[in-house]
């Protein structure tokens, strides 16, 4: 028997990975060398800005990262567990990291009040004001006026909206864009307006322009540097590109010019420390204001608690379930599928993994939920299987299996996915229910789940979406991008229902009809969230309430403080 405490940690590690890592790219090749910062730009005599030549991102060779100093008042120093920004194409990040430094210097048209990922809260950022067609088509938007971009590169205006729309939809850029929103055309109205026409009526275009990938760059800065562009990174945002030394950090400082003014923090350096245990030493001794954390978060959670430091779960994080195929023996019985959910402890599970504070490490029921704060979550009318064997041993027998059966499953030789399924096969077997479990790489895993080589019994990690449409779609939806993990059709009409539907409230309780009747019919086995936890000093008032992020990361604002250092 396996030691149950390091199975926990391990796949408590495991997923905080796989939700860290699911956008992650290989970081690209160092290729400039480091070069001075560039003058502000100075009047000329014709009375106009010169464009100051921006500094280019560095690319020394970069050497381990020792921890930092302690920073001062007006310098934020952020430590990142992982080892880099990736690709530095603003409309084709992949590294999480990368995401982070993105939404500091860009904006987008529309974004999510900080703090929040309700998208009953999506507010102007470059863009004023908008509204849709009577035909459900056309979005048109109005800018804000004297919005500059960084380093005197001029206003923001309708075309630089229309070249970025084009550039990420474009699929040579390599961005998710073109499979988030389908658009017919992009038309500059006049110098603050841009009308934007998708090819069908499309109830999330605006939360998939909150997205990564959809942020508005200037039109004349990536004509002058092209395919150069994200070395200079010229944005509008919060915070101005200054320099970045691969696998080392990246330094942003503060856009005194932004349009809902000069940020509180003068300077960003965003440290790449991949050691976790460096990581907390160098956050516990002052000399990190926020850390990332990705190993054994309840020892740590423990330590900031009793120092008196402040962590925050970033939602909505990842989930895993385990997907059952009903159309595969002897998961075609509803009794043998719900014998399974009732012999699986996820309950005692997730209560091990609990401390104070962590009140979002919860159990999923087998419907497939978002997170509370998320559109559609509810507990009305699902059904929850709480652990008891002895029903589930009825419930085989009256199927006709009182001697239980066997199955196979392939499994990841991640070790945090080996041990997982190693205490999924103890619960089962208490049921004479044998789960076999064969090993192979993870590559291969993934394949063959995708695949539908893994039927009937699928576990699967998937990131948690502020709507969830999308998460249903792939997962339920024939016809579309799917995650061909399960045949089970009885909510493709209710996801196709709510795919065109506008009216959120209406949106909502269809999502809720979905979760009832998946868990009703027990097509998702019980699993648990997982969100990224990230701590901060006392002394760092992030400036909003706050909830969630869709970046992985706090917000950081112009609002933020730091208040007077120790």
């Amino acid at each position: 028997m396996f030691d149950r405490r390091l199975l926990i940690l391990s796949v408590l590690t495991l997923l905080i990975v796989l939700v860290a890592s699911a956008c992650a790219g290989p970081s690209p090749a160092p290729t400039a060398k480091p070069t001075e910062p560039a003058p502000a730009g100075k009047p000329t005599e014709a009375g106009k800005t010169a464009v100051a030549e921006p500094t280019k991102a560095t690319a020394t060779q970069a050497k381990p990262t020792s921890p930092p100093a302690a920073s001062t008042d007006q310098t934020l120093l952020i430590g990142s567990s992982l080892g880099d920004v990736g690709t530095a194409d603003p409309h084709n990040g992949r590294q999480i990291t990368g995401l982070w430094v993105q939404e500091w210097i860009f904006n987008h048209l529309v974004r999510y009040y900080p703090g929040t990922i309700d998208v009953l809260k999506i507010e102007g950022d470059l863009a004023e004001s908008w509204k849709i067609s009577d035909d459900k088509l056309t979005w048109t938007f109005n800018l804000r006026k004297g919005v500059k971009w960084h380093k005197g590169f001029g206003e923001v205006t309708a075309d630089d909206v229309k070249f970025s729309f084009e550039r990420m939809l474009d699929p040579k850029t390599g961005g998710r864009m073109p499979d988030r929103i389908k658009v017919d055309s992009v038309t500059v109205v006049d110098k603050y307006t841009v009308a934007i026409k998708t090819k069908a009526p499309d109830p999330f275009f605006l939360q998939n322009i909150v997205d990564r990938d959809s942020v508005i760059i200037s039109k004349t800065a990536f004509e002058k540097y092209g395919k150069d562009f994200g070395q200079y990174m010229i944005g509008s945002g919060p915070f101005q590109f200054e320099s970045y030394t691969p696998k080392q950090k990246y330094v942003v400082t503060a856009n005194e010019e932004y349009f809902r003014g000069s940020p509180n923090v003068k300077r960003i350096e965003l440290l790449f420390i991949a050691d976790e245990t460096a990581r907390h030493a160098a956050f516990m001794s002052n000399k990190l204001d926020l850390a990332a954390y990705a190993g054994d978060v309840k020892q740590y959670a423990q330590e900031l608690t009793k120092a008196g430091k402040k962590f925050d779960f970033v939602l909505p994080g990842g989930a895993t379930w385990t997907f059952v195929d009903p159309s595969k023996k002897p998961m075609d019985d509803i009794r043998v599928r719900q014998a399974v959910a009732y012999a699986t402890d996820m309950a005692t599970f997730v209560d091990e993994l609990k401390f104070p504070g962590a009140e979002h490490y919860t159990v999923t029921s087998s419907g497939f939920l978002s997170l509370p704060g998320t559109l559609g979550y509810t507990e009305e009318g699902i059904v929850k299987y709480d652990y008891n064997p002895t029903k589930a041993k009825q419930l085989l027998a009256d199927a006709g299996y009182p001697n239980g059966f066997k199955l196979s499953v392939f499994v990841s030789n991640n070790p945090g996915w080996v041990q997982g399924m190693t205490y999924v096969q103890d619960q089962l077997k208490r049921v004479n229910i044998q789960l076999e479990l064969v090993t192979v790489d993870n590559a291969t895993w993934l394949q063959k789940s995708l695949n539908g080589e893994n039927r009937p019994f699928t576990p699967y990690n998937i990131n948690v979406e502020p709507d969830p449409y999308m998460m249903f779609a792939r997962s339920f939806l024939p016809g579309t991008e799917r995650y061909v993990l399960t045949n089970y059709d009885k909510v493709a009409e209710l996801i196709r229902k709510a795919g065109t539907e506008f009216d959120v409230t209406k949106r909502t309780q269809i999502y809720k009809e979905i979760a009832q009747k998946l868990s009703q019919d027990a097509i998702l086995l019980p699993g648990s969230y997982t969100p990224n936890i990230f701590a901060r000093q006392s002394y760092v008032d992030v400036g909003y309430e706050y909830k969630a992020s869709h970046t992985s990361f706090y917000p950081i604002t112009e609002k933020l403080k730091v208040n007077k250092k120790p």
